[in-house]
């Protein structure tokens, strides 16, 4: 068992020692992904040292450069805060007949980011989700 730890330990320091840049996740999502947890999504205050916020030291001294941003990893934590509320004290049925407006609604905000990014190359107004000449509701069928 020694000799098994100490190879796959020798593996993973190998491994490690190819990588030529540090990996870079951005994670953006609700309440589930934040590090603040419950206290994020309730508003919960807590008092010191908890709430003491340091001044900044070296702040810009691992900045993400453009390269980091190119060959990042996003990942989108969504739903979680919706489908909670919905789920407290509702018989399991009605839960599965709400599942599909919930995926619905995930799948238009995604539509809607997509988009949104895309906007100068498809003549979108602004940051809105709303094509030029069209009304709301255009998104994915």
């Amino acid at each position: 068992m020694f000799i098994a730890c100490v190879t796959l330990s020798m593996l993973v320091f190998h491994a490690a020692s190819q990588c030529s840049r540090k990996p870079v996740i951005f994670n953006f999502g609700d309440s589930n992904s934040d590090t603040g947890c419950l206290a994020a999504a309730m508003g919960y205050e807590f008092g010191y040292p908890d709430s003491f916020i340091a001044p900044p030291v070296a702040c810009y001294k691992n900045l993400v450069g453009e390269d980091g941003f190119k060959n990042a990893i996003y990942m989108i934590d969504i739903g979680q805060n919706d489908l909670t509320p919905a789920f407290n004290n509702v018989p399991y049925d009605q839960v599965l007949q709400k599942i599909p407006s919930f995926i619905s609604e995930i799948k238009e905000a995604m539509w809607c980011l997509t988009t949104s990014i895309q906007r100068k190359s498809v003549g979108m107004q602004g940051s809105a989700c709303v094509r030029k000449g069209q009304g709301q509701g255009q998104g994915p069928t």
